[in-house]
């Protein structure tokens, strides 16, 4: 695993999950207030979504051994590594949007992607 990453503990993310305004739950049909959750509670749930599909044989992640937050500082794109045989095997960029997103702006994402990971 390389070692000039920085990943986040369990205690760096519960700090800052601790900070972050908690959106409301609703009973209704509308579901959930994802809009709501800031930056970082947004890339600790899809954090945790990993960890669980990593124990599931068939997810569509693949396969891996780990997930690992990123501390949110210079990761160049990345919010959470996909780990397998001590090295990076896959990543999770997550970006926010107000409206769809287009096909030239999802391609200028990749793009940019690719630049930082060479």
């Amino acid at each position: 695993m390389p070692e000039h990453i920085q990943y986040a503990t369990r205690d760096e993310v519960e700090a800052d999950l601790a900070i972050a305004p908690k959106p409301t739950a609703f009973t209704t049909a509308e579901g959930f207030p994802f809009s709501l959750l800031t930056d970082r509670q947004f890339e600790c749930l899809l954090h945790d979504i990993a960890i669980v599909l990593q124990r599931n044989p068939d997810n569509v992640f693949g396969k891996y051994e780990r997930a690992a937050l990123m501390q949110g500082v210079g990761e160049r794109g990345r919010d959470c590594a996909l780990i397998g045989e001590n090295r990076h095997v896959g990543v999770i960029q997550c970006k926010r949007h107000e409206g769809l997103i287009t096909k030239p702006d999802a391609v200028r994402e990749i793009i940019k992607y690719c630049l930082h990971a060479l």
